[in-house]
């Protein structure tokens, strides 16, 4: 794992870690901003994690100053801890909410990151940030990153999400690897965070290697953004780190409905099973209900359509969202019969033929030109927004019906694909 680069790790990090305490006190975190003493603590910490000897213009330290200030990032906390304490000591007992918000804050500033992090190598090593650690401090923290943990666990569970629904899918998946990149970029307007991700192909790699980037915009990483991450980690893992077809081709523009819409659809189901069972010791089941909330308010932002003046191929995210909800009324009729109904029972059954699907397709090498005819030719043909219309569709092209039967006993998704699209 590559890292973020220094200074933006520092505001990266604390914020990060911020963010777990303020939903470790037990509170729905909107609740803070409905109790005035308590968003003044968060207002404080803001300014603190940012405004701290101009953290985000500074550059490495120089030899003297790693001397006199010891480990850099243990030293950072504890400036931001002493300025919050400073700002904030007679705001504590304004509310109870405030006072354990307050409390749980200075015990995230008074962490020995660094210190905990050397405690277990060897040699011991923390690094300094000074220019010339600056290789020494890039091994460390790629391959310890205590300051980091936070990223590489909530990667480490994505990516082994993703490998786990194609393996079950089409029994192969292939390594993905992984870079944190820090940029001063405004916040995301597809989706409303201080986080953006992108999925490149690596070229140089020996074996097929997809890299994921995070770049984050961190001067205002908060809760939402921390929430956001499992979201935007398996959106890239699942969507684009396995997908069987080259992402940076000019003619991937072609399937970008099913990409960004479709597989989006595919992701957020695979996500949404995964915190329903995650175990309550890991970080991802800690914190299950809350990041499922907000991969559900990250993906209404995405998909709003009064937004597609401003962002870039959004309705085309929403064509492929559509698309994949017709396909998945389509199935459930398949699976509830020709002389049934559809139920709850005919419904999950449903969901888990066309994820399995859906994967197997994407994982697959039908080009980008194939897979946006597939899309559009289901929204030219089913997609209604209406009940009633869409049972009109559906009278109108029976033909559908017989075809999803057909794959769901042969399991080819190639000829289920094809008939779709030539469909008249």
């Amino acid at each position: 794992m590559r890292h973020v680069s220094w200074p933006q790790l520092m505001p990266l990090s604390l914020r990060l870690r911020a963010a777990i305490a303020i939903l470790d006190t037990g509170e729905c975190f909107e609740a803070f901003a409905d109790d005035a003493m308590a968003a003044l603590v968060l207002g404080e910490l803001d300014r603190a994690v940012t405004g701290e000897m101009g953290v985000l213009g500074r550059t490495r330290r120089s030899e003297q100053e790693a001397q006199l200030e010891g480990p850099a990032l243990d030293a950072y906390y504890a400036r931001v801890g002493a300025e919050l304490a400073k700002k904030t000591g007679s705001v504590a007992g304004g509310s109870p909410l405030a006072a354990q918000l307050t409390q749980s804050l200075r015990q995230v500033c008074a962490s020995t990151v660094c210190q905990t992090c050397a405690a277990g190598a060897s040699p011991v090593y923390m690094c300094q940030w000074t220019r010339k650690s600056e290789a020494e401090d890039d091994r460390t923290v790629a391959g310890r990153g205590a300051c980091l943990q936070v990223l590489s666990e909530l990667f480490t569970f994505t990516k082994d999400l993703a490998a786990s629904a194609y393996q079950n899918a089409c029994r192969k998946c292939q390594v993905i690897g992984f870079e944190l990149h820090s940029g001063h970029d405004e916040r995301s307007s597809e989706l409303d965070i201080a986080i953006h991700g992108v999925t490149t192909e690596n070229a140089t790699a020996p074996l097929r290697v997809r890299v994921v980037r995070l770049r984050f915009c961190a001067e205002s990483v908060g809760v939402e953004d921390y929430l956001s991450l499992p979201y935007v980690l398996l959106h890239e893992c699942l969507v684009h780190g396995l997908c069987g077809v080259n992402i940076e081709a000019p003619e991937a523009v072609l399937s970008t409905a099913f990409h960004e819409g479709w597989m989006d659809c595919v992701a957020s189901e695979v996500l949404k099973s995964a915190l329903s069972v995650a175990p309550a010791g890991h970080l991802v089941g800690r914190h299950a209900t809350q990041f499922g909330r907000q991969t559900e308010q990250v993906r209404n932002t995405r998909f709003k359509r009064n937004r597609a003046g401003r962002a870039k191929d959004v309705l085309k995210w929403i064509l492929g969202e559509s698309a994949f909800h017709t396909m998945l009324r389509l199935f459930d009729f398949s699976v509830a019969g020709a002389e049934g109904e559809t139920n709850a029972a005919s419904a999950i059954q449903a969901q888990a033929e066309l994820l399995r699907f859906s994967l197997a397709l994407n994982h697959s090498g039908l080009s980008h030109e194939t897979r946006g005819k597939f899309v559009r030719s289901l929204q030219r043909h089913y997609v209604r927004g209406e009940p009633a219309h869409a049972l009109a569709a559906l009278q109108q092209r029976p033909q559908v019906i017989d075809f999803i039967d057909e794959y769901r006993v042969t399991m080819d998704y190639s000829k289920l694909v094809k008939k779709l699209i030539v469909i008249r």
